[in-house]
This record gives C-alpha cells, sequence and structure tokens, in this order.
C-alpha cells in the first residue's frame, strides 16, 4: 500500500512537472499576445465580450489542454507501465496532474492579464473577471477561474479520450471518439447559454449547435456548475474504462 501511495506521488510529481514545463512555453507564447490586446495595438478598447482579450485567453488554452491530453498519455503511459507503475495509479497520477495544470494555466493566464491590465493603466478597481468569458455566472474573479478550470480539464480529458480511444479500438473507435467529442463539447456549451466561449462553435462553425431545441431552459449558476462537473466525472470515468481494455505487448 505505502509502495503504491509512494509511486502515485512521485508520477503525479513527474507529470505535472513535465505538463508545466510545456505550458510554460505556452504562456510565453501567449503573454505578448494578450499585452497587444491590451495596449489596443489591434483592437479597440470598446470590444464586445465575445472578442475581449479575457475571452480571447481562454480559447487557445482550451485548444492547448486538448493537445497535451493527446500527447502526454501517448507518449508516457507505456513508459510508466513499463516501469512498473499498475494503470490505476497512472490514471489517478494523470489525471490529479490534468487537474493541477489545468488551475495554474488559468491561474497564471489571468493573474498575468490582470498585471497587464494594470501596468497599462486599463483596470478598474475591484479584482473581477472583467469581459467575463463565461456570462452565465456571476462576473467575479473565483467563479470565473473555476469554470475555466473546469473547462480546461474537460479539454485535456477529451484529448485522452480521443488518445485513448484510437489506440483500444483503432481507426473505428477513434472516428467514434471524435464524433462523441462533439457531441459532449456542444452539450457542455449549452449549459453555459449566454455564455461567450461557445467551443463546439469553433470546431464546427457552419452548423447550428443548439441541441433538443424543445428542451432548453435557463440553469442557475449552481447548476451549470453540477452539471459541469458531472460531465467531467463522466468523461473522466469512460477513458478508465477503456484504459483497463488495452492491451499492453509483454516481453
Amino acid at each position: 500500500m505505502r509502495k503504491n501511495v509512494s509511486r502515485r506521488r512521485l508520477l503525479i510529481e513527474d507529470a505535472t512537472r513535465i505538463q508545466l514545463r510545456w505550458s510554460f512555453w505556452f504562456v510565453l507564447i501567449i503573454v505578448p499576445i494578450i499585452a497587444l490586446l491590451t495596449s489596443e495595438v489591434l483592437f479597440p478598447a470598446d470590444l464586445p465580450d465575445e472578442m475581449s482579450f479575457r475571452s480571447f485567453l481562454v480559447e487557445p488554452g482550451k485548444v492547448y489542454m486538448l493537445i497535451i491530453g493527446i500527447i502526454f498519455p501517448l507518449a508516457y503511459f507505456r513508459f510508466f507501465i513499463a516501469q512498473g507503475v499498475t494503470r490505476r495509479i497512472f490514471y489517478q497520477a494523470n489525471l490529479t496532474a490534468a487537474l493541477l495544470v489545468s488551475a495554474g494555466l488559468i491561474v497564471t493566464l489571468f493573474m498575468l492579464t490582470w498585471l497587464i491590465q494594470f501596468l497599462f493603466g486599463w483596470t478598474d478597481a475591484e479584482f473581477t473577471a472583467g469581459a467575463a468569458p463565461f456570462a452565465a455566472l456571476p462576473d467575479l474573479i473565483p467563479l470565473q477561474i473555476g469554470a475555466a478550470v473546469v473547462l480546461f480539464l474537460q479539454f485535456y480529458l477529451i484529448g485522452w479520450l480521443i488518445q485513448t480511444s484510437f489506440i483500444q479500438g483503432g481507426g473505428w473507435g477513434g472516428a467514434a471518439s471524435i464524433v462523441a467529442s462533439l457531441l459532449i463539447l456542444s452539450i457542455s456549451d449549452s449549459l453555459w447559454q449566454e455564455a461567450t466561449i461557445e467551443p463546439a462553435v469553433i470546431l464546427l462553425p457552419t452548423f447550428d449547435i443548439t441541441l433538443f431545441p424543445a428542451l432548453e431552459f435557463s440553469p442557475s449558476a449552481l447548476t451549470v456548475v453540477i452539471l459541469q462537473l458531472f460531465l467531467t466525472g463522466l468523461i473522466g470515468f469512460v477513458i478508465w474504462l477503456l484504459l483497463r481494455q488495452i492491451k499492453l505487448k509483454t516481453d
């Protein structure tokens, strides 16, 4: 038991450190872009919320999380298994690392954005989220960051789901996972209702993604959060089911 706990802790540290190192380079790329947007070099100061730089920083962030959600398990799953790590430990450790990376990345982006705003003299006295990326929630920095963490984690898990599906189910399984992922993103997007961040629109810009118009409703902020957490947990559960079925070659 102690050995498994030690392995899990060490793997969490390794997985988090590796992916935070990748995230460092991502931040170095995105921060100058945020600075340009803040200084009004590219856009005017009266941007609508859906084009604001606070909403903008969430967009590349979630695409980045999708990419590393594919790359990290693909590159390190078999490696750590070969080192004696069990599937369960790898799953638990990488899931924890994904949550830590999601939180660290969005907090860093929000803090740097606010700092840049402050340095340019383009911020209010209150420390709020500004042009809120998630309009279905109150414009309070803890809630907006929390929503972004959930969104980033969802995109990471979607990447992991697609990668695992291709390994376990081959081409057809991978294709099915992509279709399922689009559906999941559409459901997630519909939960935000008035939110300015629309992941499914980005993936399918020419289609109407409204799901089941007859069932449309206006959930409260608490209901949105609960449903998003349930959806995130469901994705993680499916990943575990697939991970357990992956056949590994033994020497």
